[in-house]
This record gives structure tokens, sequence and C-alpha cells, in this order.
């Protein structure tokens, strides 16, 4: 039995072991995985190069489909291929090839936010535009072919020709469809180069461009801050060793080289800041700058043109043309040519077209002296609308625009020091046509420019001071990034530089913080149900559909949070969400608004239907009539409100879910204020000083003979004032000191008399006032104290008696806040009457008031006001002239003199009370 029961342990184990084994489920894509991945990355299986010497064909075999971008370097000179999701496989690297236009294969890989990356650089040995073809039959299959340079082999073999093909050398051969023939000869690449630019100099007020084999398209435009000017030159290469030439002259300071795949750019510098007007034409030496004036003779590069254009002086120039929707080639600025005659080669003017679709043909961005600037070239009538900020994206939006498959690939910008992380266009179906929006996601917030100058549309970020800008923008080759989609095109350079900042300016606002799952999406007509119904599958919540939420979109999204890629699709296709928990029902904009209006009147219907109940409350602190107008906010339409003041109670019919609302109500707001004591000190103290000091002298006339001139007696007094007289007996009642000095009978009829008086009185007296009022919370209070003086006005008819009051008064109104300090509005007074003229006139009322509001802490004191009063005064009362003699005129005068001093201060003093 114990034998059994191992064996039966172990064969269980032994199944369970197996099952486990075959049961392994595949693990699913990820939303952010290209189609065809299926969660797998994709791995290179080999890379060989097929169809001999006269059509060879670079293979790359993969083991799955994958999404790929190319471009171009000049120096050295390969082909640069991005695979996304795709592994470098087991291949071992480089791999030396050396056939055709290939050399050597090398291959890297990386790891970015949208997944791994193998890059594959392919050494060519001629430049040459590639083409990439890949079919149906086998899509992990990549053929790389260059037919211009199997066109036009090195070295021709001529051949006996057949009698069958020497008829038909007699026919003229049919041009390829969309390339420039002549007769008897194969055509040339336009890719390969034959012009050198040999020097840069500079003579009077030109600069001379001097190039071996003739300037062919040029391009020159100015840019600003600081002010520069640009001069492309397609088809040629630099032949000079430095790529900075000095010129110092003419206002210019240096020249600047940019070396690319299809041209030489030269920036030319200012010595000031200030570039002078220039004007860019071809000579026979290259290309002449002209700086200060325009040549009369020159003809200024307004537009691109071809040299053979230039040798027919008679002819008439070409009308003028719309815009037209370029060809893109790989690493080159997509322009418009003009064909060429079949017979001449000559290239001849295209006829104008009525109208031109508008496209955006270039999507550039550059770090320029602290901008990060973004620009649009745009083609056709297209309506540039301003940039739209959302959760950290700055969106323009080309109206009636479409955008061109090679363009569909996000511009990864984090290599610079700028606010701007990256640059998606994005190509949106519109009820009347496409519309293309232009994302910018922003890493730090920045303010921006945005304008519209003819077919550039500009939108300059102003970078943080933090950031500092690398390298050299005017000259450097944007970064390529790799580009997720279902089909790959070609990179297009980028090749405009920006202008000035506009005049508007706008700031980043706040960012809505978006957490989600971090996606990638790509479609092209895709319904928009579909993509709701793969956004539920990443973020694992339920989403409800409503019967409007229908038609197609396109989308490209990199490595987006999934909430926000779904508030980015329903801005776009007017739609609107609410979430409930796990679920996410999205309308279209404005049914959830019907909806809660059709809820509301559900809900108002079964409110009729609830029986009303009746409830009394009893208000304790709160007024009634105010507890009242609170109820009436909440009852229903069948509700009743009834205040009683007498009983002080509020009777309220009503459902019984609103008696439930005003209980809780009345709770809040019936509670008691409360209450404040406030105390004021009103001191007033003065300060009084007088002295007064005086002679008097009288002489005294007595002759009973009347001998001269018959006068018999003469009194007289003179010298200062001498109020207090001495005493005759006993001691005097006054304060200071008198003399009184008789000097007898001078001659037997004169008498000489003299009084001398001093005085000096000092005074202080001071006045303490503490009125106090105690009030409630927001309610005014006022204590006074002091009188109503009387007086008599008479009319002509009748005699009243009036009051005029003098009164000490404190009127307080507090207001305590929720942190403990108490605001308080004051008027403080202290009125004293004054001397009335007459009886019958009312005396004069001498005011001391303050009126201010403030705020003090609990308990805290203070000084709202004072008044400070100093006066002094001095006065001589005398004989005239005599006084005023040095030394003996004080004996003829009394010197009064006096000094008051006068202060008050208001002290206030709050206390917050004890609740009840």
């Amino acid at each position: 039995m114990r034998w059994i029961t191992k064996r039966s342990i172990l064969l269980l184990l032994a199944f369970v072991t197996v099952a486990g084994l075959a049961s392994g489920v595949p693990l699913t894509a990820e939303a952010s995985d290209p189609p065809g991945s299926q969660g797998r990355l994709a791995a290179i299986e080999s890379i060989a190069v097929e169809g001999g010497n006269e059509s060879p064909e670079l293979v790359i075999r993969l083991t799955a489909p994958t999404t790929y971008t190319s471009y171009k370097t000049a120096n050295p000179l390969r082909l640069v291929i991005d695979l996304s999701q795709t592994g470098p496989g087991a291949l071992s690297f480089p791999l030396v090839l050396n056939e055709g236009n290939f050399r050597n294969v090398t291959a890297s890989s990386f790891e970015t936010k949208a997944g791994v990356l193998t890059r594959i650089q392919v050494e060519l040995a001629r430049d040459a535009e590639a083409v990439f073809l890949s079919s149906p039959q086998k899509p992990g299959e990549l053929r790389i072919s260059f037919p211009s340079l199997a066109a036009a082999p090195a070295e021709p073999q001529p051949a006996p020709a057949k009698p069958a093909e020497a008829a038909a050398e007699n026919k003229p051969a049919a041009p390829a469809p969309g390339k420039a023939a002549e007769s008897g000869r194969k055509p040339v690449p336009a890719a390969v180069t034959t012009s050198v630019l040999k020097s840069i100099s500079s003579r009077n007020n030109t600069i001379t461009l001097a190039i071996d084999g003739g300037a062919g398209e040029i391009k020159s435009f100015r840019l600003n801050g600081p002010e520069r000017f640009v001069v492309d030159l397609f088809g040629v290469k630099s032949g000079l060793d430095a790529r900075l030439i000095p010129v110092n002259a003419a206002g210019v300071a240096s020249a600047r080289l940019g070396i690319y795949p299809d041209k030489v750019r030269v920036v030319f510098d200012a010595v000031n800041g200030t570039f002078p007007e220039t004007t860019a034409a071809k000579s026979p030496e290259g290309v002449t700058l002209t700086l200060g004036a325009a040549v009369p003779n020159a003809r200024p590069v307004a537009a691109t043109q071809k040299p053979a254009e230039a040798s027919k002086p008679s002819q008439p120039p070409p009308a003028p043309q719309a815009p037209s929707i370029p060809e893109p080639r790989a690493g080159n600025v997509a322009s418009e040519k003009p064909k060429a005659d079949s017979k001449s080669g000559v290239p001849k003017a295209s006829a104008p077209r009525a109208s031109v679709p508008a496209s955006v043909e270039m999507i550039d961005f550059q770090v320029v002296d602290g901008i990060s600037r973004v620009a649009i070239k745009i083609a056709g009538d297209v309506s540039a609308e301003p940039p739209e900020r959302t959760a950290g994206f700055i969106t323009v939006t080309l109206r009636n625009c479409t955008l061109p498959k090679h363009l569909q690939r996000s511009l990864e910008t984090k290599g610079f020091a700028s606010p701007v992380l990256r640059v998606t266009p994005i190509a949106v179906k519109t009820g009347k046509g496409f519309d293309t929006k232009v994302r910018m996601a922003m890493r730090a917030a920045a303010a921006y420019d945005f304008r519209q100058e003819g077919d550039m549309v500009y939108v300059d970020f102003k970078n943080p001071r933090e950031m500092t800008a690398a390298g050299t923008p005017d000259l450097e080759e944007p970064r390529p990034q790799p580009v997720r989609g279902a089909k790959a095109g070609k990179s297009s350079e980028l090749s405009a530089e920006l202008s000035a900042p506009a005049d508007s300016t706008k700031a980043l606002g706040s960012a809505k913080p978006y957490k989600g799952r971090r996606v990638t999406l790509e479609f092209a007509d895709a319904e928009v149900r579909k993509i709701f119904q793969l956004l539920s599958e990443v973020s694992n919540k339920n989403f409800v559909l409503g019967d409007d939420v229908t038609g197609t979109i396109s989308i490209k999204l990199v490595n987006v949070p999934w909430d926000q890629a779904l508030d980015i699709i329903l801005d776009t296709k007017g739609l609107d969400k609410r979430e409930e928990g796990n679920i996410i029902i999205i309308k279209g904009r404005g049914k959830f608004k019907s909806q809660a209006e059709e809820e509301q009147e559900i809900k108002k219907a079964l409110t009729r239907s609830i029986e009303l109940k009746t409830e009394t409350f009893s208000i304790n602190y709160a007024d009634t009539a105010g507890i009242a107008a609170q109820f009436a906010l909440l009852k229903t339409e069948r509700g009743v409100i009834t205040p009683d003041v007498r009983t002080n109670k509020v009777i309220v019919k009503d459902i019984p879910q609103v008696l439930d609302d005003m209980r809780k109500l009345i709770q809040q707001l019936d509670i008691p204020e409360r209450q404040v004591m406030i105390e004021a000190r009103i001191v007033e103290a003065t300060s009084t000083f007088s002295r007064s000091l005086g002679v008097n002298w009288g002489i005294h006339y007595r002759d009973s003979a009347a001998s001269f001139l018959g006068i018999n007696s003469l009194d007289t007094g003179f010298g200062g004032l001498t109020s207090v007289p001495p005493p005759v007996a006993g001691v005097g009642n006054s304060a200071g000191g008198s003399l009184g000095i008789s000097f007898g009978t001078l001659t037997s009829n004169v008498q000489l008399d003299m009084r001398l008086n001093a005085a000096a009185s000092a005074g202080l007296i001071k006045i303490v006032s503490t009125p106090k009022v105690a009030t409630l919370n927001n309610k005014t209070a006022k204590i006074t104290q002091g009188q109503q003086i009387p007086y008599t006005s008479s009319t002509s008819d009748k005699v009243e008696t009036k009051f005029i009051e003098a009164a000490l008064a404190l009127e307080v109104t507090p207001h305590i806040n929720a942190n403990g300090t108490i605001g308080m509005k004051i008027d403080a007074k202290n009125d004293s009457p004054g001397t009335a003229a007459s009886t019958d006139s009312p005396p004069p009322i001498n005011k001391k008031q303050a009126t201010t509001e403030m705020l003090l802490r609990d308990g805290e004191t203070t000084v709202i006001g004072g008044i400070y009063v100093d006066s002094d005064a001095e006065s001589d009362d005398g004989v005239p002239f005599l006084m005023d003699i040095p030394l003996l005129g004080k004996f003829f005068k009394t010197n009064s003199k006096s000094k008051t001093k006068t202060e008050l201060l208001i002290f206030i003093t709050p206390r917050i009370l004890g609740t009840i």
C-alpha cells in the first residue's frame, strides 16, 4: 500500500509537469508593437547582393515584416536604414560586399522608448538615388537598388547592332516617365555633382563665391536674431579646407559652410548684428552677393532656375505659377523642377495651372540663438490656425491641407538643448477633405511666437536660461529618427531657416497629467471604433460606445499615454466621454448634456410622486428670515416654507429628502455668534510754561502856586506792565514777586516811584479715558460719555435753546477671522468745549477723532493714532524807543514768554470672549 501511494504521487507530478509544458500560451502583442510583429521582435536573416553586375540589388531578409525609414549621409557617403522593432539577428558585421554601388554593411541595435531599433549602414561607392521595393508576396524582404547608376555604366562597350535593332535605333526613344530624356544619349542623374566651390572673396561691396563648373540652382534668404544671410548652392561640393572663412568686409564678419549630400550652405554673419541689404545673383565666376543696394543688371535669385534658362536672355520670363506639390527625394529638399525638352535638353517653363492641391512640403526644426524654431513650408491655399495648448503639447492645425507619406514621421528633438521634445505631423480626415495637425511635445514650459509669412508657418519657442544651444544650428543636418508605420516613406531634408520672432507671445499653460500606459498608434483611415477597442485592451477598462461614434481617422502617435491618445481622438472626432469606475462611456459632443437634462426631468417626475412631510425647525441664534431664505434654495417646486417670528420657528412642508438637507443645514447655521470686547485708551497730556518780567516808572508833580506853566499837579507812568501790585501790609496773595519803590521828593515839587514785577508758572495736565464696549461678531457697538452744552439761538419771532454735544465716543464693528485674528472698523473721538464768543452763539468744539480699519490678534494692543501740538509765544511790551535801547531798554519794558505742548494717543485692544 505504501509503494502504491508513492508511485501514484510520482505519476501525478509527471503528468502535471508535462501538461504545464504543453499548455504554453503565446504572448499577446502590445499596443505599441507595429503590425505584424505579434509581440515578437523581427530579426535580420541575411543581407546579400543579387542581380549581378547589370542590376545589382541589396536584399535584406527579415523573419517578420517591420517598418523602416532611410536617409543618406555625405561624409562618409552612406545609406542609413532604421528598422523598427527589429534585432540584428545572428549575422556578424561588418559585411564586405564590393558589388555594384555597395561596399560594406554594418548594423547596430539601440533601445528607445518606442522599442528596439536596428540601424543598418550601407557604405556607397557613388552618390545616387536609392529605390526601395517590397512586395506583398514577400513581406519580410526589402530590396534596395540604384537604377540611375545601372542606366549609365562607367565604361560603355560598343556592340554590333542587329538589323532589327538598327531599324529601331532610327526611331526616337520614348523618355522614361517623370525624367528628362535626350535623343541618342541616356539621362544623367540629378544627384551627380559636377561643380566645386573654390573660394570666397570680397571686394568693395561685393562678395564672390567662385564655383568651378558654374552655379546651378541656388536659393537665398535672410535670418533674424541675429541677422544673417544664407545661400544654398545645389549640385555643388566644397573644395575648401576650412568650414569658417573670415570676410571682414562691407559689414560681413565671416562665412560658415554646411556640407550636405546635394548642396553646400553658406551662412554669412554680420559684424555688429545688422546685416545690410543683400542681393544674390549668378555670375560668370559663380555667385555674386551685392551688399547695400541691388545691381540693376543682376538677376536676383527669387526662385530656383537652371543654367540653361540663364543662357536664353531673349526668352521672356515665364508666367507666375501656383505652388505645386513637389516630388520627394531622399536627402534633398523637395522642389518642383521644369521639364526638359526631349530634343534640345533645354528646360522649358511649365504652363500655369488653375489650382494646386494644398499640402505640406517641408517640416524643419532648429535651435538658433536661444530660440527653438519649428518651420512648416506649405503649398497651395492653406489656412493655418493659431496654436492650441493641450496637456504638454502645442498643436498647429493646417486646414484643407494634405500630408505626404514621406512626411508622416516624428522628428525627435531630444538631442537639442530645447524645450521641444518631439514634432509629430498628423493627417486628419474631415468631412470636407483632409487637415494636417503638427503637434509639438514639450519637455518644459516655454513662451512661444506664431506667425505665417507667405508659404512658411513659424512657431518659435524661447529656450529657458538653463538650456544652451548645441552645435551650429545654421549648418547642422537634422538627426534622423525611426518612423513607425504600415508603409515607410523617404525622409526629406529639413533645410529651411527661420526668421525673427513674431509680435504676439503666449505662455504654455499648466498641462493635464497623464499616467496611462504608453502606446504607439499608426493608422490610416481606420475605423474609430476599432481604435477604441484597442485602447480598451491596453487600459483594461470597459468602453461603451454610442451609436453616433462612427467614421474613420488617420492618426500617428508615438509613445504617448493611452489616456492622452484617447483625449486627442475625442477632440479630433468631436466626442465626449464620461468615466464611471472602470467604465468609459463615449458619445457625441453634447449628448451627455442632453442625457443629463433627461435624467433631471425623470428625477423631477419622481419627486412629484413622493409624499410631502411637515416639520418645524426651532431657531435659537440665527435670524428667522435668513434661515427661511436659505431653506427656499433647497425646497422643491411643491415645498412650502412659513417663518413664525413670534415663536422664532420655521415651518417647512416638503419631501423627506429635502427635510434631511434642511436639518443638516440648520445645524451649521444656527450657532451662537462669538463676542468681542474692545477696549480703547485715549491719553491726552498737556504741558504749559509762562514767564513775565517788567519794570514800571511813575513821576508825580505837585505845585499849589502853579509856578510852572500854570500846572498844579502832574502824574505820569511809563515802562512795562506790572499786573501784580506789591502788598501795602503783610504778605501778597499772588504768585511771583512784586516790588514798589518810592524815591521821595527829588525837588520841592517832583516825586519818583518804581514798581518791579517778576512771575513764572509751569503746569502738566494728563487725561486718560478708557472706554470699553462688547459686541457680537459683525455687529456694530458704540459707547459715548460727555456733555451737551446749551446755547440760545434767537430769530426775529422766537428765542430757543439749542444743545451741542462734546463727548468721548467709541464705535467699533469687529469681524473674527478663521485664523483667530480680528478685523475692526474703528471710530474713536474725544471732543471738548471751547469758549463761546457770546451767550447766543454755539460754543466751539475742540474735536479729536481717529477713524480707521485694522487687523489685530486676540489681546494685542496697538496705537491707531496720535496728535502732537507744540506752541511757543514770546512778547515785549514797553515805551517806544526807550525799550529798544541796549541794556537800558530792559528798564522800560515787560517781557512775557509762554510754551504749551499737547499730545493725544489712542490705543486699541480687542479680546475674544468665551462662547456660550
